[in-house]
């Protein structure tokens, strides 16, 4: 809730920085003013008015330590809007016009930039969002929430374009969670992101532990909480069990599996994915990394046991540039934007380019099998 509070505050605010912008925009083009130059009056008319805005309203912190950041996003912004208008203006498409078309675009962009690197940086404290936990990562994976909407279902499908990790899983599930019937568990379950994969008769519980909250998962009382280890329901009482980038973070995951087996009913399914190649996260609970090999030991009691590579290695290649991108944009400290900005810009297209390759290796089934992003596991209680 906290996040499509948000969400709607942003969409009112850009509403009056568009405002504000456009028709400062526009009142340059009117004096003849050249393009370069009216875009860059309006950058410095809205610099002021959009970072006390978004800052102010949408966020809820207008500390100073967020300007170097907000001025480098929105100068990136403003260059990239330059170059798409003059794109525009190849194919004979007006200044003003082209503003407008971009405008949704934009916006999407926008949102996504002041989430994630200007007012989400290292020591960012909004009372809305504040952890309850120390955690020693440079910067905090993002909860996966499916946000109601079209505002909300576009946020997901560029999720899902960028997050590689995300993109591999719900790939990985969608197929096999459309015929579910009857019970089903989803052990750690966190913002229940899978969920709308099923099918919408079948019952369904959502498992997790208190610490989730700490991490920015939601305080949803339907979901039943647990230690990690031993799992609160009956013997043979679940069709379906989903566990999704769990058993990375549980002590001992063995223990887990056997828990899994004992309340999943004979003939059930279980669905699980597991990370491969990934940062350490929602530290200091992270503990394993898993080969095939180990995951094919790890389900023994199962029957029918397949281990499925998620991605290849060029995803995984991408998945690195991408995770360097932020931290390059988010520094430890504000004075060290002056050498990972230049750093950023150069890669920033390398970055753009892997990602591409990426989607076109997924979808071509190419790339090798032996780096993956992570794996997806199928067994059936016998």
């Amino acid at each position: 809730m906290a996040e499509l509070a948000r969400i709607a505050r942003f969409i009112a605010v850009g509403l009056l920085n568009t405002l504000f912008g456009y028709a400062s925009y526009a009142l340059f083009l009117f004096f003849s003013i050249p393009l370069w130059l009216a875009l860059v009056g309006s950058l410095l008319a809205g610099f002021v008015f959009n970072f006390v805005t978004y800052g102010g309203l949408v966020f809820k912190d207008l500390s100073r330590q967020n300007l170097p950041r907000f001025l480098f996003f929105y100068s990136a912004l403003a260059a990239a809007n330059y170059t798409a208008l003059r794109l525009l203006e190849t194919v004979e498409v007006k200044p003003i016009l082209g503003q407008a078309v971009l405008l949704p675009l934009l916006a999407v962009i926008c949102y996504a930039g002041l989430r994630l690197f200007v007012f989400r940086a290292v020591g960012y404290n909004d009372s809305e969002d504040r952890m309850s936990v120390d955690v020693t990562e440079e910067f905090k994976p993002i909860p996966v929430r499916r946000a109601s909407g079209p505002l909300g279902r576009l946020l997901y499908t560029l999720r899902l374009i960028i997050d590689l990790q995300l993109l591999t899983c719900t790939r990985f599930l969608a197929t096999r969670l459309a015929n579910a019937e009857g019970a089903v568990l989803d052990v750690g379950c966190g913002e229940m992101p899978f969920r709308p994969l099923l099918p919408a008769d079948v019952q369904y519980t959502g498992l997790d532990v208190p610490q989730a909250v700490a991490f920015g998962m939601s305080d949803n009382k339907q979901i039943i909480a647990f230690d990690g280890k031993t799992i609160p329901l009956p013997d043979n009482s679940q069709d379906v069990l989903l566990c999704t980038e769990v058993l990375e973070h549980a002590v001992d995951p063995v223990v887990l599996i056997e828990e899994m087996h004992r309340v999943l009913r004979p003939g059930g399914m279980l669905f699980a994915t597991v990370p491969f190649a990934a940062r350490v996260h929602h530290a200091p609970y992270d503990f394993h990394r898993f080969t095939r090999f180990r995951l094919a030991a790890m389900f023994s009691s199962f029957a029918g046991v397949q281990v499925i590579e998620r991605g290849n290695d060029i995803a995984v290649i991408a998945n690195k540039l991408i995770v360097l991108s932020v931290r390059l944009a988010k520094p430890k400290k504000l004075v060290d934007l002056f050498w990972t900005a230049p750093f950023l810009i150069l890669l920033a297209p390398c970055t753009i380019v892997a990602l591409l390759c990426a989607h076109l290796s997924l979808f071509l089934g190419t790339g090798s099998k032996d780096d993956p992003l992570g794996y997806g596991i199928v067994a059936r209680k016998g």
